[in-house]
């Protein structure tokens, strides 16, 4: 009885507590505009500040329905370097014949001793690519990707 009781003392006061500002009236849209949660002048996005890691060693398209994928092996500087991608370096809007590209990534933090852990070549090897759709290519003649010690271009 006591559990039973106790339960319908709580129910009470939390259903007491509904409807406590009156009745909800109707409100025009129109009338009250629309109001933003994110601070003026701020963007969508973070700046991408990746710095270009790596030397190119090759690029390759592979044809897929609907368009092509190009697919960049690079060896890195040093081992670590994570969140590895293909930056456009058009913008948002490419236009002209031409694709450029950059293979950016960030580099591990600094060791307390010593230095970046180097290692073979095979550790630091490093594959990004990119999903270029066919009506992107029917105007593109070439792609160029470049890296920190060099570029390549290719034909899709």
């Amino acid at each position: 009885m006591r559990k039973t009781l106790a339960l319908l003392l709580i129910a009470t006061t939390a259903l007491s507590a509904c409807g406590h500002r009156g009745p909800a009236e109707p409100v025009d849209p129109s009338a009250v505009g629309s109001k933003s949660l994110m601070p003026e002048g701020a963007t969508l996005a973070a700046p991408d500040d990746r710095p270009t890691v790596a030397h190119i060693d090759s690029v390759v398209s592979r044809r897929l329905p609907g368009g092509t994928v190009i697919e960049v092996t690079a060896t890195a500087p040093i081992q670590g370097v994570f969140d590895v991608s293909l930056k456009s370096l058009d913008g948002m809007d490419p236009t002209g014949p031409t694709r450029h590209f950059a293979l950016v990534g960030y580099l591990p933090q600094p060791p307390r001793k010593g230095s970046y852990p180097v290692g073979s070549a095979a550790s630091r090897k490093i594959v990004a690519a990119v999903r270029i759709n066919d009506e992107d290519l029917a105007t593109l003649s070439s792609v160029e990707v470049r890296g920190s010690d060099n570029s390549v271009s290719i034909r899709p």
